[in-house]
C-alpha cells in the first residue's frame, strides 16, 4: 500500500496531553504481556499513572487557551497521540 509522508501543523498542548497516556498504555500492556496478573500489574499499572499524573496536571491550563486559539489544531495533535495508543494495540 503506498504510503505519504506529510507535515501537520498542531497544538503541543493536545499531543502532550494524550501522548501521557500513551506512556500509561505501554506500562500496562508490558505489565500483562505474560497474563493478568493482579497481584503484579495492578501496582504497575497505578505507579505509570502516578508517573504520568504530574504531567498531566501541569498540561490542563494549557487546554482552555489553545482550544481557544485552534480547536482543530488542539484535536489534531490529540488525534495523532491517540493513533499511536491504537498502534500499540
Amino acid at each position: 500500500m503506498p504510503k505519504k509522508m506529510l507535515t501537520v501543523e498542531i497544538e503541543d498542548s493536545g499531543y502532550e496531553l494524550v501522548s501521557h497516556s500513551l506512556k500509561i498504555a505501554k506500562a500496562m500492556k508490558l505489565a500483562v504481556a505474560d497474563g493478568f496478573q493482579p497481584g503484579q500489574d495492578i501496582p504497575v499499572a497505578i505507579a505509570a499513572l502516578l508517573a504520568e499524573f504530574p504531567a498531566i496536571l501541569a498540561a490542563i491550563p494549557n487546554i482552555s487557551p489553545d482550544l481557544a486559539e485552534s480547536r482543530a489544531l488542539f484535536l489534531k495533535g490529540a488525534n495523532i497521540a491517540c493513533w499511536e495508543i491504537t498502534d500499540l494495540l
